[in-house]
């Protein structure tokens, strides 16, 4: 089957109307009536630490909220998960909820947060107990990234490994080429439903983190693939293949 990546030009965060230019997209290109109303929607967002959504670092609230509610009506019970390095206990997760706006998210529409308490290991990759139990909605930012070059949907699925692993991966795998290959890892064990990438806000300069600068690009990336999702926009970006 041929795979798609639909952009879409959104120049604010106002959920009422990413909601409905995602839900007309997802209707018109995708097979969202393949979901079935007993399935659980798992959001996956980059809640990589406690940083206002201003700062272009997590994936913006408004995106969480409008992607969740359009799975809601259709029936869904809508969930949220991230396992950030160093936050693993559920104080210093609700922090995070918190800081990025997903709290008040969550609150005001019924979704339910979840938390890495424990880990399965699949292919030896050690993944929190979320990853195969849900329909996953992976919802990345983009962002520049000083090891992968980018940090778009593939690499958000580093989320789901499963707590200090996440730094033993890193002090194991300090080179990109290494690295990379688990990430590749990751992409053949976690199937995400769909890729919806945050950039009406982006991340560049010295990312994933507070180095960068937040970088306005008014777009959403779609996409089933998550590897075909970036490729596509990294080639819209003219970004050389390493």
């Amino acid at each position: 089957m041929r795979k798609k990546v639909v952009i879409l030009s959104i120049s604010k965060y106002d959920a009422d109307l990413i909601k409905e230019k995602i839900s007309q997209a997802l209707y018109k290109y995708f097979s969202i009536d393949s979901i079935k109303k007993e399935d659980n929607i798992l959001l996956k967002p980059n809640l990589l630490m406690p940083a206002s959504p201003s700062l272009a670092i997590t994936t913006h609230p408004s995106i969480i909220e409008a992607v969740g509610c359009i799975f809601k009506e259709r029936g869904n019970s809508v969930f949220i998960a991230d396992c950030p390095g160093g936050f693993l206990n559920k104080n210093d997760l609700d922090y995070v909820y918190k800081e990025t706006g997903v709290f008040d998210v969550s609150l005001k529409n019924d979704f339910k947060l979840l938390y890495p308490d424990s880990f399965f290991v699949k292919n030896n990759l050690p993944l929190c107990w979320w990853v195969e139990q849900f329909k996953i909605i992976n919802i990345p930012k983009l962002k520049t990234h000083s090891l992968t070059t980018l940090s778009l949907s593939t690499k958000n699925l580093y989320g789901c490994i499963y707590g200090d692993f996440k730094s033993l991966f890193h002090l194991k795998f300090p080179k990109p080429k290494d690295f990379i290959k688990i990430i590749i890892d990751l992409y053949k064990n976690i199937k995400p439903f769909l890729n919806i990438v945050d950039g009406i806000l982006a991340l560049e300069g010295n990312g994933p983190a507070r180095g960068g600068r937040p970088k306005k690009l008014g777009l959403i990336f779609i996409g089933e693939d998550p590897l075909y999702t970036d490729y596509a926009i990294a080639k819209f970006f003219k970004i050389k293949d390493r």
